[in-house]
């Protein structure tokens, strides 16, 4: 019972220190943050090599770009690059995005998609570069 009230004290004490966290990690990385990442998924042998770039603001948490290459050994090499707004997000992101988006959409030629995540709108565009088509749902 011990271990419990600890450990309820600890995750009590990181929430209510939250905002201070916030407020450095924004002094610490300030309008940006970016990581790259590789990943294999073995149950279907798929090689991913993923760079994200958070975009932050002070009004809401802002919107992340994620570029993604991922290789089947039975598949082309496919590339996509990804806009998603959070469901909090303010205006501004989402004007933000959705510029990227349509940017991209007009110098797509590195990518075989192009997709935008806009959960404050409930909208999830995908643009498929090869046909030139897009898919709104």
């Amino acid at each position: 019972m011990e271990y419990i009230k600890k450990l309820v004290d600890t995750q009590l004490a990181n929430f209510r220190g939250k905002d201070e966290v916030v407020i450095q990690n924004r002094k610490k990385y300030g309008q940006e943050y970016s990581y790259y990442k590789k990943i294999f998924y073995d149950t279907d042998g798929i090689h991913e090599e993923q760079s994200t770039r958070m975009c932050m603001c002070e009004q809401c948490a802002g919107y992340r770009i994620i570029q993604s290459t991922a290789q089947h050994p039975r598949w082309d090499l496919n590339r996509v690059f990804c806009v998603s707004v959070p469901t909090y997000g303010c205006p501004e992101c989402q004007k933000q995005a959705q510029r990227i988006y349509m940017e991209m959409a007009k110098n797509s030629n590195n990518f075989n998609y192009i997709y935008l995540q806009d959960r404050v709108d409930d909208v999830y565009k995908r643009i498929d570069t090869a046909r030139r088509s897009e898919t709104v749902l």
